[in-house]
């Protein structure tokens, strides 16, 4: 998220409506299972709405270094030759 900084706008721009069509067909106050839909569709209208307005939001949360989720760029294996493909040296593939 923090490359571009778009995906919290995709994100509340997807999950807007799709809490509000939850509201306003499934706004059910009963204290049975329907209201866990509804509690859903709010809180899915919640988010959207403090992504869309505050983007920053999600990296704030992660953290100012980020999840850890995205592993770094490399080869690979640590020490591992030729992890392509296309003639490289230990690639195991027949030059021409």
């Amino acid at each position: 998220m923090k490359r571009t900084g778009f995906a919290p706008l995709i994100i509340g721009m997807y999950t807007l409506p799709t809490g509000l069509v939850i509201l306003l067909g499934h706004n059910i106050w009963a204290w049975d299972w329907p209201v866990v839909v509804t509690i859903a569709g709010w809180g899915m209208t919640i988010k959207a709405t403090l992504y869309l307005i505050f983007p920053a939001l999600p990296n704030r949360m992660a953290g100012e270094k980020g999840s850890g989720a995205v592993p770094p760029r490399g080869k690979g294996v640590a020490g591992e030759k030729g992890s392509g493909a296309g003639g490289e040296k230990g690639s195991g593939a027949v030059p021409p």
